[in-house]
């Protein structure tokens, strides 16, 4: 079973062998996911599946030791426009490299981040985190220290096109969320699911884009069905006998190369400080403007 920090004391800290140690970071979005769902949905999901990812990664090699970091609720780019909590990518981006580096003065050089989010800000943040960790700011040469970004690996070069700078889910808060719920949140009351028989159908491509730029997207979108929680669990454990013996290759020392990277990150309107080079840029040009015509007066 997976260690949690939280639970460990220093000594314990200092026991664990800190070139077979990973450290799993959950993160995910507080936003709204209809009338009856918890705000923490997606944490939720971002922290059962870093429990799951932990599990087969110590049960395919039981030398490694598998920590748990405290789940934080930093989403970027919310679906909902009813009511979320956002912080911005810096924030994501700063929190994981300074709790990694921290660890790293400990003797401790894997990291994982699992998302509870896909987007594209998001999972950028978390891969521009892992490449600030693993550059030394003294040198080119690559540092051994890891920092992977889970879910990257599940991004498919066609959702990258269809949706390369914004969040473009088929569903919210309709079936797949209701059964997301009931398997990493079983004790909440779900009474209200029989009640759930009509929810607008997943909008087309414009009508999404609409919704999205005059922020009226609906509370609830997506299929009807009876949600299951047991083939929920099912696909999360699926994923991660998936996902693990890739972790677990990369840790063992293979290149990650292109696998825990996706395209997003190659988008500049994705990166972390994107906006802020655009107004240095942009004030740059306005003082070099300045100076050119102020100069160009006094030696006319």
């Amino acid at each position: 079973m997976a260690l949690e920090i939280r639970n460990l004391t220093g000594s314990g800290l200092r026991q664990l062998k800190a070139h077979r140690t990973v450290f799993i970071f959950p993160v995910g979005p507080m936003e709204q996911h209809g009338a009856n769902l918890p705000l923490d949905l997606k944490l939720r999901f971002a922290e059962h599946s870093s429990q799951l990812l932990a599990h087969q990664i110590e049960k395919a090699h039981p030398e490694w030791t598998a920590v748990l970091m405290p789940s934080v609720p930093f989403g970027i780019q919310p679906i909902s426009s009813h009511f979320s909590i956002t912080v911005r990518a810096h924030v994501l981006k700063d929190w994981l490299v300074d709790a990694c580096k921290s660890l790293k003065k400990s003797g401790f050089s894997k990291f994982l981040c699992v998302s509870g989010s896909l987007s594209p800000r998001q999972l950028t943040a978390i891969e521009e985190a892992g490449k600030a960790i693993s550059t030394s700011p003294f040198s080119f040469k690559k540092d051994r220290t890891l920092l992977l970004s889970v879910n990257s690996c599940e991004i498919q070069t066609g959702k990258i096109l269809a949706s390369p700078f914004w969040p473009d889910e088929p569903e919210h808060g309709a079936y797949l969320d209701i059964s997301t719920s009931m398997a990493v949140a079983p004790k909440l009351d779900y009474s209200f699911v029989e009640a759930v028989t009509d929810l607008p159908r997943d909008p087309s491509f414009l009508s999404r884009m609409i919704q999205r730029f005059t922020k009226r997207t609906p509370e609830t979108w997506g299929p009807i069905g009876t949600p299951d929680p047991n083939e929920m669990v099912n696909n999360l454990i699926a994923w991660s006998k998936q996902v693990a013996p890739k972790i677990i290759a990369v840790l063992e020392g293979t290149p990650p190369r292109s696998t825990f990277r996706s395209w997003y990150s190659v988008l500049p309107p994705n990166w972390a400080l994107f906006r802020a080079w655009i107004w240095a840029l942009l004030v740059a040009c306005i003082f070099s403007a300045w100076i050119w015509l102020t100069w160009r007066d006094v030696l006319s």
